[in-house]
């Protein structure tokens, strides 16, 4: 929630929360063995399925449909996109769920279509080949629906860093370049024993794609890979750790997947008493409040002294009190100073400056500065010098509620006593 009183005063600062320089982050949600278990209980993952942006399916999923639960399935979603994930692998022979043939893939995307379904994404895991890809992109395309295709990694074959390394590594470098950027699978299991450096190269490929202009995604799965020390139960806990480490490693994925393979884990519901529960749908349902703050429990408030003077040279000075109000849940905002004048500001976060940075793109509320539950930072805007008439404007204080996010707010200028300027 963002608090301020509407005042129509020349010279103020805003607080708004816009769309942020960068594209939001997405978030696609499946349940492969647990699947039915969604559209037996709708009502148990209400929040999600109007708040995801999409359904995310593999080619095994869709080659075992049990009638009507696609079109089920689709139908209970707000938005109506599917992320189709395949194999460069074909079919054994007597083994058909073993890989995807052209045709398998062709039939997956027109039963997604029949369904309702949008087709924004799609993946080819073990490799990459330019003619599937080109069968996956434009196969049954939709006018005015674009669609991608990525190449996807198991981030514990790279060995911490794609940039580094031998034959492998320099493969999938050549199959990001040909792809329109990377996705990865996420066994939250080899994310907690950091298997092959899974946490560095999971953020190293992110890098990498963003670095060429291409796009990344990052699965939350909560397969246990053989691990003693992981169970499913932990799935909500170490997804959280691992969209942190992300954050705070300056590596935000353009795309969350969260999908369950292979676990036998509750798909619902998903929150309890509010919070989110230990379930495929509970780790969605955290991440889409992460990074969305849909219950507006982060709150800007202007300080009650409004300007204050400055020693020595008729500078002011304007404390603003960002707050997470939450009881459970995390942010990593960002926060964006805009001078609508030309009057010069320094700006301090907990007596920290980041007046350089925090005019430019906004400084993230990751890592040291990140809010947690109950957690106030102050922002403090000093001015330089007394106020001359040519410098005009104010100052605009812009906040996302997420490191990425493309959702606006509305614009509510604080209250400021004017004469505290003068």
């Amino acid at each position: 929630m963002i608090k301020g009183h509407v005042a129509a005063l020349a010279a103020a600062i805003a607080l708004s929360a816009v769309p942020a320089p960068s594209r939001a982050q997405e978030v696609f949600l499946g349940s492969a063995d647990q699947w039915p278990d969604l559209v037996a209980n709708p009502e148990q993952w209400r929040f999600v399925r109007d708040n995801v942006d999409g359904l995310y399916v593999n080619f095994i999923m869709m080659k075992q449909l049990q009638e009507g639960l696609l079109e089920q399935t689709a139908a209970m979603l707000t938005n109506r996109r599917a992320f189709l994930e395949s194999d460069l692998r074909l079919p054994k022979p007597g083994a058909h769920l073993s890989g995807a043939s052209p045709g398998d893939d062709q039939v997956s995307i027109s039963k997604l279509h029949g369904s309702g379904l949008k087709i924004p994404y799609t993946s080819l895991n073990y490799g990459w080949s330019p003619d599937r890809a080109a069968n996956l992109v434009q196969f049954d395309k939709r006018p005015g629906v674009p669609r991608k295709s990525f190449v996807q990694v198991g981030p514990w074959n790279i060995g911490g860093d794609i940039e580094s390394g031998g034959r492998r590594n320099a493969a999938y470098r050549e199959w990001v370049a040909a792809a329109d950027g990377i996705s990865t699978d996420g066994p939250m299991g080899l994310w907690k024993s950091n298997a092959g450096q899974m946490r560095e190269a999971s953020l190293s490929v992110v890098r990498f794609a963003h670095r060429r202009g291409k796009m990344a995604v990052v699965m939350l799965g909560p397969y246990g890979a053989e691990n003693p020390d992981y169970e499913p139960g932990q799935f909500l806990s170490v997804s959280q750790d691992a969209v942190r480490l992300h954050e705070d490693a300056a590596a935000v994925p353009d795309v969350w997947s969260v999908f369950e393979y292979a676990t036998a884990i509750k798909a619902v519901p998903e929150q309890e008493n509010g919070r989110a529960a230990p379930t495929t749908t509970g780790v969605a349902f955290w991440l889409l409040h992460h990074l969305r703050d849909p219950d507006r429990e982060m709150s800007l408030s202007a300080s009650a002294d409004g300007w204050q003077p400055t020693d020595g040279d008729g500078g002011r000075a304007f404390d603003i009190l960002l707050s997470n109000r939450s009881s459970w849940m995390d942010f990593a905002p960002r926060v964006r100073l805009v001078a609508t004048g030309r009057r010069r500001a320094k700006v301090f976060i907990d007596g920290q400056e980041v007046s350089a940075a925090i005019t430019k793109d906004g400084v993230p509320l990751s890592g040291a500065l990140r809010l947690w539950p109950g957690q106030q930072r102050t922002i403090r805007i000093v001015t330089e010098g007394r106020e001359r008439k040519q410098d005009g404007g104010g100052y605009r204080l812009e906040l996302y509620p997420g490191l990425q996010t493309g959702a606006s707010e509305q614009v509510l200028p604080l209250p400021l006593d004017e004469s505290k300027r003068r």
